[in-house]
């Protein structure tokens, strides 16, 4: 369990990985794994399109689920957990379209807490950032996949055709993306419309299709004078699903997201550097573990129940609209969704709001409307990803039977999921709330928008009004609650009512609309939308591998000038972990001549020294790291935020403000310590080294404070530190010494920790370097700590 600085990792410039190997390794000969231009992916294959049998067609299931909590209707579409081999990806058809206006030349400063100033700037333009992305994307791709490239500035033009990813041709994709330069205008329109020119032309091959645009700002050339939405609802059938990914702050998000509504695709939004990777890693691993694609749904019900299908889930402009049939007297309606893809182990729910409720009430309070008559219809059409064309669809059909006035409990869902539903349904509903269709279906903020009043009276009153409060121990209800607390570091609050709305705020919660409304994971940020695909042993699989992948490549070159001389290291820009302790710092033991031991050494119920005695060892975490910048104080190498005290705790400083020379590089497992409780927060640190420094350990009890740098509403807080790592424990399996492994930690949008997230082991390739980069000499006699 790694001590992640456990203090202002908000500063951290920590570079903490997946994947790298859990042996501890001294630091004058860590290996530390530098960037390759090579990578294989035979530890993630795509399936085979030859195999007629791998890919199951019978194993999707639709349920219709009338709902007590509120009056409505909850239609869940299942698919299978995970293809018959857990880690054979779907092979997909991918098209890159790159906006390479002027704008995409702007720098991109390495994130991190604080001030970002205070950090290096690596001379990475959001041009070379979106290379990257896209030179990772490139190489988790094998023989099965093709891919495409477009750009678009004042004019698109191809690239490189839409080819198998054959060793030639992906040499060509690398050359020609890396060759990427800014020019002009953005002419989106011409982005789009080319990209897809290049799916019509490849035909189907049973791939999943894919066309992902990247852009930074609003279109200014080029634009269809009847609007985006409506020039492509005038195309029959879309070859590729469009997904939308927008830059930084100047964006028109709305439409982005309308674009990615219509075309059966989602809308990521990227605020900045830090979330960049881990955006592009998870909207590919999404890709990589799709089952089928053009999940439609066909409803039919009585007129009557007026079920909400202009915008379920809160969702706008994604169905089609509503007809008004008759049918033996009755007056039915009926509606077509588009619901975009399927994925592995992940179903799909959508709740459907009623003026009635559907069949659970006598039928004289149901305005004379019989039980029977409420019956409803529903069909899903889906096109599994598989050998044969994607013009193979599968049905299935559903309907309420007419035992349902009088069993109605026969099909209703678990109290907790209906909740969890319906709430995500309100969620998006309130976010939606803040936006309108213009007449061109272009998503715009509504009136209501501009009153801060609104927006901070329409959300801090919702979580009280949510059915998921009923269910605070429920995971997935707490997910959204969360999101809404801001006390809890939730970003709903921040983005919707503080004075981020105008600069980040608005484009955030729609990207967020957006991962509810499909059920995606769209990052390792948000705790709502981790809970999608949770169940799927094959989109974890491809998150872990194109992780790797993103860190090791070798960065394109900077194209922006730069006093920065060191390394640069691209998982600085998927930061997902902080700092700790190496495994190599000696810690002072509890009594007399009790001596040292390793902190590598150290398990649950040992007795260390503490400035107010002895204390037991609760838990020590332990995470993998690489390329971990650590600062010198006295004999001990710690990481440049990691409170420290020279004065046995009378005072605590920042190791980054009184560091003896330049900074270093460190590779290994990094370890961190939870101590058993105590009200005082100077009994929570341990003694390191030989020359009378302290470092703070995890759950010290400074949660707030001016001038107090150990201050962390998170790391300090005991309860919540010991809750996050039991949980770790749960899943990862109890060792029995008390040790956890840990794959990183959880970072809200002020960059602050709130949580650890589970560690998963990936094959490691690239070549071998010396233990510790930097300008940092010769390292004999130095303790390491972080």
């Amino acid at each position: 369990m790694t001590f992640l600085d456990g203090f202002a990792l908000s500063f951290g410039e920590v570079l903490v990985k997946k994947g790298v190997s859990l042996e501890d390794v001294d630091v004058t000969e860590t290996p530390i794994l530098t960037p390759s231009t090579t990578f294989t992916t035979d530890s993630l294959p795509s399936r085979p399109l030859t195999s007629t049998s791998s890919v199951p067609s019978s194993t999707v299931s639709l349920t219709l689920h009338p709902t007590a909590t509120a009056p409505g209707l909850i239609v869940k579409v299942n698919p299978p957990r995970a293809p018959p081999s857990e880690t054979a990806r779907t092979p997909c058809d991918i098209v890159l379209s790159i906006d390479v206006s002027a704008s995409m030349d702007s720098p991109v400063p390495v994130p991190g807490g604080g001030d970002d100033s205070e950090l290096p700037d690596y001379g990475f333009s959001i041009l070379d950032l979106t290379k990257h992305a896209a030179l990772t994307i490139l190489e988790t791709l094998d023989e099965n996949d093709r891919i495409g490239i477009v750009t678009f500035s004042t004019r698109a033009k191809v690239v490189q055709t839409l080819e198998a990813v054959t060793p030639a041709h992906k040499s060509a994709c690398r050359e020609s993306i890396l060759a990427l330069r800014p020019v002009s205008m953005t002419n989106l329109w011409q982005g789009i419309t080319k990209g897809l020119s290049l799916f019509e032309e490849g035909g189907e091959t049973g791939r999943n299709p894919a066309l992902l645009v990247l852009t930074d700002g609003m279109p200014n050339s080029g634009c269809p004078p009847q609007g985006y939405v409506p020039k492509l609802l005038q195309r029959e059938s879309l070859p590729a699903a469009i997904h939308t990914f927008g830059f930084g702050h100047d964006l028109q998000s709305g439409l982005l997201k309308s674009i990615a509504d219509v075309a059966g695709g989602s809308f990521a939004y990227i605020p900045d550097s830090s979330m960049l990777g881990t955006v592009f890693i998870h909207a590919v691993a999404t890709l990589q573990s799709t089952y089928a694609t053009n999940l439609t749904l066909k409803f039919r019900c009585p007129s009557s129940l007026d079920l909400n299908a202009k915008e379920p889930m809160g969702i706008i402009g994604a169905g089609t609209a509503s007809i008004e049939v008759e049918e033996d007297g009755r007056k039915l309606t009926e509606f077509t969704l588009n619901l975009g893809h399927l994925q592995y182990g992940q179903s799909r729910d959508i709740f459907f709001s009623s003026s009635l409720p559907v069949g659970t009430t006598p039928a004289e309070t149901q305005a004379g409307i019989s039980p029977a008559e409420q019956l409803l219809d529903a069909t899903v059409t889906y096109s599994p990803v598989s050998d044969v064309r994607m013009n193979d669809t599968h049905t299935i059909l559903a309907s309420l039977p007419s035992t349902l006035a009088t069993s109605p409990s026969a099909l209703a869902l678990a109290p907790e999921e209906e909740a969890y539903h319906i709430s995500r349904a309100q969620v998006c509903a309130a976010i939606g709330s803040l936006f309108r269709l213009k007449p061109d279906n272009e998503q715009v903020l509504a009136n209501a928008a501009d009153s801060v009043h609104y927006r901070t009276t329409r959300f801090s009153s919702l979580p009280q009004k949510l059915p998921a409060s009923s269910f605070p121990n429920n995971e997935r209800c707490a997910s959204l609650l969360k999101e809404l607390d801001g006390t809890r570091d939730g970003q709903i609050p921040l983005a919707a009512t503080g004075e981020y709305f105008g600069t980040w705020g608005a484009h955030y919660l729609l990207g967020l609309k957006s991962a509810h409304e499909k059920q995606v994971c769209n990052s390792f940020k948000d705790p709502g939308p981790l809970m999608y695909a949770v169940d799927s042993p094959l989109f974890k699989a491809c998150v872990a591998r194109l992780d790797d992948v993103f860190d090791g490549l070798e960065p394109p070159p900077p194209s922006l000038e730069t006093d920065y001389m060191g390394p640069r290291d691209m998982g600085v820009y998927r930061n997902v972990a902080g700092p700790c302790f190496a495994g190599e710092t000696p810690v002072r033991l509890a009594g007399d001549g009790a001596g040292n031991v390793l902190l590598r050494d150290l398990t649950c119920g040992m007795a260390v020294e503490t400035p107010r005695g002895a204390r037991a060892v609760l838990a020590v975490l332990k995470t993998p790291v690489e390329g971990q910048i650590v600062c010198r104080v006295g004999d001990v190498l710690v990481t440049p935020w990691h409170p420290v005290s020279t004065d046995s705790g009378k005072s605590w400083v920042f190791p980054a403000e009184v560091t003896e020379g330049e900074p270093a590089r460190y590779t290994g497992a990094v370890y961190s310590v939870l101590l058993e409780g105590g009200d005082e927060p100077a009994g929570h640190a341990l003694a390191l080294g030989e020359q009378g420094l302290w470092g703070v350990t995890l759950g010290h009890g400074v949660i707030a404070g001016e001038g107090d740098v150990r201050a962390h509403a998170f790391l300090g807080d005991h309860a919540a530190v010991r809750k996050s790592l039991e949980g770790l424990e749960a899943r990862n399996g109890a060792r029995g010494d008390g040790v956890v492994v840990c794959g990183g930690v959880k970072k809200d949008g002020e960059g602050l920790v709130c949580g650890f997230v589970q560690y998963v082991p990936v094959a490691k390739s690239g070549r071998e370097m010396s233990a510790v980069e930097g300008q940092v000499g010769n390292l004999d006699g130095l303790n390491v700590s972080g």
